[in-house]
């Protein structure tokens, strides 16, 4: 699920990154500080991605350690209504 999410906002990122350097090359800006105000957007949306992007990769590390974890002591909460296991798997319910 969080791979989902992180795809389509990483695609609305990179769509209005694309959107505003065009606007830039296609001459949209009238004065110099249009230009920058234009290039800090695209600067925070960059960054924006970056931060997603480490999010997502963080996120993904922390669960194969515990999916070894699981996996070296036996323990394996798939499948399971426990409580134990929800909190394993991360979900709520």
């Amino acid at each position: 699920m969080i791979g989902k999410f992180a795809s389509v906002l990483r695609e609305k990122i990179r769509k209005d990154m694309n959107d505003y350097t065009d606007d830039m090359a296609g001459g949209a800006c009238t004065d110099f500080s249009e230009y920058q105000k234009l290039c800090g957007v695209i600067q925070g949306l960059a960054l924006a991605e970056r931060h997603l992007l480490d999010l997502v990769e963080k996120i993904n590390k922390d669960d194969e350690i515990d999916e070894q974890s699981d996996n070296a002591t036996g323990n394996n909460a798939s499948g399971t209504n426990s409580a134990t296991g929800r909190a394993k798997s991360r979900s709520p319910y």
